[in-house]
């Protein structure tokens, strides 16, 4: 029993490093915003801090790929992380399921936001 309360202790612990690691590179050193974002999630919401520092993280990677502006990035990737939060509580649904189909979204497939009642298709976003 110890043995298995000492290897999951230690999963535990380099999970945590490898979400701060992704958080620290995708917020290029700079991620006092951040951390102060994800303290107030965890506070409010009793979330795990590894789990926001990953999900402020991967949205924070994905808006750089998209070559937004760093300011951008930032907002995106924090209102990204609330909406996953709000939307896996109204919808009933894991958070982690929640966060993969706001991925998907920000990738541009269609399929999965649909699954929450949205429509991201190219004649939702055309002008009439």
């Amino acid at each position: 029993r110890t043995i298995k309360e000492i290897s999951t202790y230690t999963k535990k612990t380099a999970d945590f490093l490898e979400n701060w690691n992704l958080l620290d590179v995708a917020f290029q050193n700079n991620t006092a915003e951040a951390e102060k974002f994800v303290n107030t999630l965890s506070e409010m919401y009793g979330l795990d801090e590894s789990w926001g520092y990953r999900t402020v993280g991967l949205f924070k990677q994905l808006a750089n790929a998209m070559g937004l502006t760093d300011e951008v990035g930032t907002k995106l990737s924090k209102t990204l992380t609330q909406l996953a939060i709000d939307t896996s509580s109204l919808y009933n649904i894991d958070i982690e399921d929640t966060v993969s189909i706001l991925q998907s979204g920000l990738a541009g497939q269609t399929k999965p936001v649909r699954r929450l009642g949205g429509d991201i298709t190219q004649t939702t976003f055309s002008p009439c």
